[in-house]
């Protein structure tokens, strides 16, 4: 195993431990509405993530893990990733980045595809750890046909508090007669947007360009004078940008940053965090999936399947649960990744 995929590996241990559910402590099986605490707060990523390959380790597998420890490591909220695999030859036939990825973090996803390539299809995916509804993929004008197609994708985002969000993801031209017209398109939908509307991508343009100028009519970026997020190990431009567009006053920009990784792709990640004004009105509904561990006893409130991993992102366990089973000891002791319907939870077995 590389070095570098080793160190992921210990940080996401690190992680995971510090945020440890130590499930044996839980004695309430249901959750009610005045035990949950809304936090207006919001972290958003984004990553072009090189297809999980890798770039300065020529000749290397892809790397997946690495990606997943990369993204885990931040704890987003949302994430939107380009440069995206799905059932291609290089990255494997049979691998859904997109889906696996989410899965591995406990998210939804919507994969966007953009071109067709070696036998699937390359592009851009928005994940979040909240439900996304009227996903839509919208094809961005190409007038330099030499270029490469590109695409929008777009989701309405439902947050714990009630605030609906639209959230963009997109991966520009590197053709800058493309690009422009890319921009203008981009902006002419968000005219149309009534929601407060966050839009994040590799714009494959710096600030001070005429896509950026462009944009910054229409949105705030979360930034100026930004972090430079390309080439990963020497950066020398911003080309990854998140920006916001709030008519309705909700969101403010608390933080942004550029993470220093300059291993798992040629583009740092870039994570912004926000803070936004809930609806008063929302009401918290608790989850059905409600789970108690004591020891290797697992009992769920409905009937439900579960699946467990290891720190690695491998499964080693898979049951449908009608009321309760026993984790067999054959999977061994210590901290593992519990996946119940679209949650994950980190769970600690012991004898």
């Amino acid at each position: 195993m590389r070095k570098a995929t080793v160190h992921i590996l210990i940080v996401l241990f690190i992680s995971l431990t510090t945020h440890l559910i130590v499930a044996q402590t839980n004695n309430n099986f249901n959750i009610t509405e005045e035990s949950v605490t809304v936090n207006n707060t919001l972290r958003v990523m984004c990553y072009n993530i090189h297809h999980c390959d890798p770039p300065y380790n020529i000749g290397e597998d892809i790397e997946i893990d690495t990606t997943i420890g990369v993204i885990a490591k931040q704890k987003p909220d949302i994430v939107a990733l380009q440069e995206v695999d799905v059932y291609t030859r290089r990255s494997g036939s049979n691998i859904h980045q997109a889906k696996v990825i989410a899965e591995r973090l406990g998210m939804y996803y919507f994969f966007a595809p953009a071109i067709d390539y070696q036998g699937g299809k390359y592009g851009i995916a928005i994940l979040s750890k909240f439900p996304l509804s009227e996903n839509k993929l919208t094809e961005l004008p190409r007038p330099d046909t030499s270029g490469e197609k590109r695409v929008l994708a777009t989701s309405k985002i439902d947050l714990p508090d009630g605030t609906a969000i639209r959230f963009g993801c997109t991966h520009l031209d590197t053709k800058p007669e493309n690009r422009q017209a890319q921009i203008d398109k981009v902006n002419e939908l968000a005219l149309l947007e009534t929601l407060p509307y966050i839009i994040a991508g590799d714009f494959n343009a710096v600030e001070g360009s005429v896509v950026i100028n462009r944009l910054d009519r229409f949105f705030t970026r979360t930034c100026t004078n930004c972090p430079k997020t390309s080439p990963a190990r020497n950066p020398q431009n911003t080309i990854d940008h998140i920006a916001y567009r709030d008519t309705q006053n909700k969101f403010s920009v608390t933080n942004h940053k550029a993470v220093n990784e300059t291993y798992a792709s040629d583009h740092r990640p870039i994570v912004a965090d926000f803070n936004h004004i809930g609806e008063t009105s929302a009401i918290v509904t608790p989850r059905s999936e409600i789970f108690k561990l004591t020891g290797r006893t697992l009992q769920v409130e409905v009937p439900t399947k579960i699946k467990i991993f290891n720190l690695v992102g491998i499964k080693v366990f898979e049951a449908k649960v009608e009321n309760q089973i026993s984790i067999p000891m054959s999977i061994g002791n210590g901290i593992f990744l519990l996946q119940i319907s679209d949650m994950t939870h980190k769970i600690l077995l012991s004898h």
